[in-house]
């Protein structure tokens, strides 16, 4: 890790007359190089545009510096350079860094090296840039500084950040650019942990000032890990059908094992198709047997979409043999046959929402097993909805997204369009016609197996049945809204009256169940509604970058 170079420089004043007759003759005798710095346009007929405040680097070979800014014209000189070679490096926020080749220059000469930049769009630095803007206004309202100091200290942390995107020739963010990926909290810890940027920050916070600020960030972190982990438990509970005392027991092996992993992010609970991803996520890193919180359905369930997705792909598994109805550890998987495979997911998604009902009689047992066999019938003769069909459809979003962020429609057309897609995705698809794997945790509200529900249990225990059905979709409903609203906050920064108000936008959403086009349309939706005229410049910023 490259570390910033502070220099200290001390004048003595003595021999005034002699220093300044040298100076003289440095200006007098010595090279000068010169230049404008414009930026580059396609367009030769196009008005040229200065570039002000450039910083010049004129570098000879042994790596000493001798550095300028261009005037508001974008002019630049520097005079009294000795005889020799030289590399000129040209830097400018948001634009791309220009180094020359090798320039030689004689005593008493001058060379004129003008430069083309070109400007950059680059999301990486005007997120990060923006970012940084939020936090030294956070900073300073949090630690109540001085306007004076906040001044101060933006101009700081922004030189600190100028010399990484040098060092990486404008065009990465170095070590910073993975940490993006994990939102502003990410990007932030990684900073006060890189020694160069801890001392831009330094120069004007108490070293407990900056440790309070990390520890701030790291539980920020912490509080969206938790986030993520009840929207798992919430799309795990559409599959399995957890109790509740089973949802409070894997959320606390989940928070356990994700508490030392800061690399995880929405990416790992946003895969598609949503389910699959979580239950390979928890069966490759939870530090617990999946058998520890699940009944024997529960488990099988799990093992099976192990199998039926990545059963090829796995050296060794436990995997679900439907020959002899077990659980099984191989080696090499046997080919999967994916009907077979789909019919017994299916059944034992209807099972283990069966055995939520308590015990039956037998003829319960009887009527329950049929009509389960049924619609498993059903939905494996189903035609389901091609894959391009979801390709079309996240084009579609984006489309919309599109549009409305370059304000070719107003609010209220996005609004309207949404809704159309909306009907469009979960019209009667939502109940007996589940789409695809994507889809299948609905087989559970078919009409056929509700209304056997309805048949087999008392009045008073179908009223508790529909009261926890009832719970159980609003707490997916309201972990969806959490996650998104963990999302932005991540990324946004978010102060307590902005959360309050974008809470209360989120409150607005809501979705029939957990999918990844789902979520898609509803953080479409979110970003809609919100009121962007409540965030910062800064954030203004950020929320450019993050686009």
């Amino acid at each position: 890790m490259t570390r910033f170079s502070f220099l200290l420089i001390v004048i003595a004043c003595i021999g005034i007359s002699a220093c300044v007759a040298l100076a003289e003759d440095t200006a007098e005798n010595g090279a000068t190089i010169y230049g404008e710095v414009i930026e580059a346009n396609i367009n030769a007929r196009a008005e040229r545009i200065p570039i002000e405040g450039a910083t010049v680097k004129i570098i000879s070979p042994d790596g000493k510096e001798r550095t300028i800014k261009t005037d508001a014209k974008g002019k630049y000189e520097y005079k009294g350079l000795p005889a020799g070679r030289y590399t000129i490096k040209v830097h400018k926020r948001g634009y791309g860094t220009r180094v020359s080749g090798p320039k030689v220059v004689t005593t008493g000469s001058e060379l004129s090296h003008p430069v083309k930049m070109t400007k950059r769009d680059d999301f990486e630095t005007l997120f990060a840039e923006g970012l940084l803007q939020h936090v030294v206004e956070d900073i300073g309202k949090r630690y109540r500084l001085d306007a004076s100091i906040v001044k101060k200290l933006h101009k700081s942390i922004f030189e600190a950040f100028d010399t990484v995107l040098e060092q990486a020739n404008g065009e990465k963010i170095g070590e910073f650019a993975e940490a993006q990926k994990y939102g502003s909290i990410g990007l932030i810890i990684e900073m006060l942990a890189h020694p160069d940027c801890k001392a831009a920050f330094a120069k004007y916070l108490t070293e407990t000032q900056l440790q309070d600020y990390l520890d701030f960030m790291k539980a920020w972190r912490q509080q969206v890990q938790q986030t993520m982990v009840q929207f798992m438990i919430a799309v795990l509970d559409q599959t399995l059908s957890l109790t509740v005392n089973q949802r409070k027991h894997m959320a606390k092996l989940l928070l356990d094992t994700i508490s030392n992993k800061p690399e995880f992010t929405f990416l790992d609970v946003m895969d598609e198709p949503i389910s699959q991803g979580i239950v390979n996520l928890i069966h490759n890193e939870l530090e617990a047997p999946l058998e520890s919180v699940l009944n024997q359905t529960q488990t099988k369930i799990c093992y099976v979409m192990i199998d039926y997705y990545d059963g090829k792909d796995l050296v060794k598994v436990k995997v679900f043999d439907p020959q002899t109805d077990e659980i099984v550890e191989k080696d090499e998987p046997d080919e999967i046959i994916p009907k077979s495979q789909k019919w017994v997911l299916t059944e034992a998604i209807l099972m283990a929402h069966t055995e939520q009902l308590g015990t039956l009689n037998e003829s319960a047992s009887k009527r329950m097993k049929l009509v389960t066999n049924g619609v498993v019938q059903q939905y494996i003769e189903m035609e389901l909805p091609d894959v391009d069909d979801n390709f079309e459809f996240i084009s579609k979003i984006d489309s919309l997204t599109q549009a409305f962020m370059l304000q070719n429609i107003s609010r209220e057309q996005a609004l309207e369009k949404l809704e159309s897609m909306k009907k469009e995705l979960w019209g009667e698809r939502s109940t007996n016609k589940p789409c695809g794997e994507n889809e299948l945790s609905n087989i559970t509200k078919h009409p056929l197996y509700q209304q056997a529900i309805k048949d087999i249990l008392s009045e008073d225990a179908y009223l508790q049945y529909k009261a926890r059905q009832t719970e159980r979709e609003n707490f997916h409903i309201q972990t969806a809204r959490n996650l998104i609203l963990a999302h932005i906050d991540m990324i946004m920064l978010l102060n307590d009256v902005q959360r309050e108000q974008f809470k209360m936008t989120a409150e607005q959403l809501t979705v029939p169940s957990l999918s990844y086009e789902r979520l898609q349309l509803m953080s479409i939706e979110f970003f809609i509604r919100m009121d962007q005229d409540v965030l910062s410049p800064g954030q203004q910023s950020i929320l450019k970058g993050g686009r």
